[in-house]
């Protein structure tokens, strides 16, 4: 999800591998605190923000939401960003080359 890896740079994560977005961690707390500045910036002003790009600034905020309701429901304050897309990660999860990623009892609402 490109839009998750220019929240990550938003946040001012630093990455942690040389490998363009490996191992950049942002945090419930820094999604957090530049949530308002998006919604208070028109998409022309995003663009000026680190890492927002002009051709994701209108949907930067909206990524912003569900970003902080996945951390939420996931109870986790933290994601790893990584360069492969949620099909590469299952297909490398499934061969073991990397660990299953931890999971959660979500409670059913409806």
């Amino acid at each position: 999800m490109p839009w998750v890896r220019q929240l990550a740079r938003l946040a001012g994560t630093p990455p942690l591998h040389r490998e363009p977005h490996a191992g950049w961690r942002p945090t419930l707390p820094q999604l957090r605190r530049w949530i308002p500045v998006l919604a208070g910036a028109d998409p022309v002003r995003r663009t000026r923000l680190p890492g927002i790009s002009r051709h994701r600034a209108g949907q930067s905020l909206a990524g912003a939401l569900v970003a902080e309701a996945l951390l939420m429901a996931c109870e986790a304050e933290s994601v790893d960003i990584c360069p492969w897309s949620t099909r590469e990660g299952l297909l490398l999860e499934q061969l073991g080359v990397v660990s299953p990623a931890p999971r959660h009892d979500l409670p059913l609402v409806g």
